[in-house]
C-alpha cells in the first residue's frame, strides 16, 4: 500500500475515533429525545461482563484485524477501518471508565454509541466484500 493511501486511511481512522469520542463527551450525562446516557459494562447489548476480559479480547481482535488490513485483499476495505476504529474507541472507554459510554436510545433497541454503529456498518461491508470475492 502506498504512502498516500496509508495517510488517507490513517486520517479516516483518526476522524472516526475523534467523532465517537466527541459525541460521547457531548452527551455524557445529558438527556435529549433520542439521547439517553448509559454505561455498558458488557458488549453487544450488555452481554459478556468482565472489563479485563473485554480489554484483552478487544486487543486480540484489533491485532487480528490489523493483520487482515495489511493483507492485499483487504487493503481497500473501508469496512475493516470502520470495525477497527469502533473497537478501538470502545476500548478507550473500557480502559479509562471500565464501561462504554452509550447514548443513542431508539426506545425499541438497546442504547448504543457511534463506535457501535461503525462496527455494525463495517461488518456489513466486510461480509459483502467477502461475498463478492467468493462469487468471482
Amino acid at each position: 500500500m502506498d504512502i498516500k493511501k496509508r495517510g488517507i486511511y490513517a486520517v479516516f481512522f483518526i476522524f472516526l475515533i475523534f467523532l465517537d469520542r466527541l459525541t460521547k463527551t457531548i452527551f455524557l450525562n445529558k438527556h435529549f429525545s433520542i439521547i439517553n446516557y448509559a454505561e455498558n459494562k458488557g458488549i453487544i447489548f450488555g452481554l459478556f461482563f468482565g472489563n479485563t476480559f473485554l480489554i484483552i479480547i478487544s486487543i486480540i481482535i484489533l491485532v487480528i484485524l490489523a493483520y487482515f488490513f495489511l493483507k492485499e485483499k483487504f487493503k481497500k476495505n473501508i469496512g475493516l477501518i470502520l470495525v477497527i476504529s469502533g473497537i478501538f474507541s470502545n476500548l478507550i472507554d473500557r480502559i479509562f471508565f471500565k464501561f462504554t459510554i452509550d447514548f443513542i436510545d431508539l426506545n425499541f433497541w438497546p442504547v448504543f454509541n457511534l463506535a457501535d454503529v461503525f462496527i455494525i456498518i463495517g461488518i456489513i461491508l466486510l461480509i459483502s466484500n467477502i461475498i463478492s470475492i467468493r462469487s468471482k
